[in-house]
């Protein structure tokens, strides 16, 4: 278990690295988080972290501007020495090493993603127009103009 002064200073180089790497809402939720965590709780979190059990996880909200950008990644992996950019070596029977560095990241990504079969309705009856179906169709002919005009 840490004692309350290193808690306090791994909390706020956690602060700065969300800061850096991210915007004041990622940062608000931590802070949350951290202030409602027992010293226990918080131990065992930072050991999940260090295990790799966990992730630090960092929203990106929708309808806001991108705050996570490969410009601030790039900042702050140089900042905290780690290497992004590398040549890569394939191992197999005879390695060989790739002559361009390429960029070479470890994070884990979650999307929502909404899919398009979900949102399919089917009307009850032909009395009525489904808004669904409708946007559907409407879809298909864009996609078919689309199309259409991409071959010819």
């Amino acid at each position: 278990m840490f004692s309350k002064a290193k808690r306090k200073q791994i909390e706020e180089h956690l602060f700065n690295f969300i800061k850096n790497i991210s915007d004041e809402y990622n940062l608000a939720l931590y802070k949350a988080r951290f202030a409602e965590m027992t010293d226990e709780e918080f131990t065992e979190f930072m050991n999940d972290l260090k295990s790799k059990k966990i992730n630090l996880a960092l929203i990106q909200p929708t309808g806001i501007k991108n705050t996570v950008t490969v410009e601030k990644n790039m900042r702050v992996a140089k900042e905290m020495g780690v290497v992004v950019i590398d040549n890569i070596i394939y191992k197999t029977k005879n390695p060989y090493m790739v002559n361009v560095p390429t960029a070479i990241l470890r994070l884990p990504v979650k999307r929502t993603v909404q899919i398009l079969s979900s949102k399919i309705g089917v009307p009850k009856d032909n009395k009525t127009i489904d808004t669904t179906t409708v946007k559907l169709q409407e879809l298909v002919k864009e996609v078919e103009l689309l199309y259409l005009n991409y071959n010819y």
